[in-house]
């Protein structure tokens, strides 16, 4: 992800974001956990200096990293 400046009369801003993201199983029913790995996901992508993308997957370990750019 990159960062552009934005500029608005004598002030710049440089804007990023944080993206966390859960599988959804096909025999994954509960929604409500699948947002709590969704949140999960994301809090751990702020912990890692943020501008970055986290997943977390039933399947795979708890949480990995899946890209970071500054």
């Amino acid at each position: 992800m990159s960062s552009t400046p934005v500029s608005t009369g004598p002030h710049t801003f440089r804007l990023t974001a944080s993206f966390g993201a859960a599988d959804l199983l096909s025999d994954d029913f509960d929604i409500a956990a699948a947002l709590g790995r969704a949140d999960a996901a994301l809090y751990a992508a702020k912990r890692s200096g943020r501008d970055c993308v986290r997943t977390f997957s039933k399947l795979d370990e708890p949480m990995q990293s899946a890209t970071r750019s500054n």
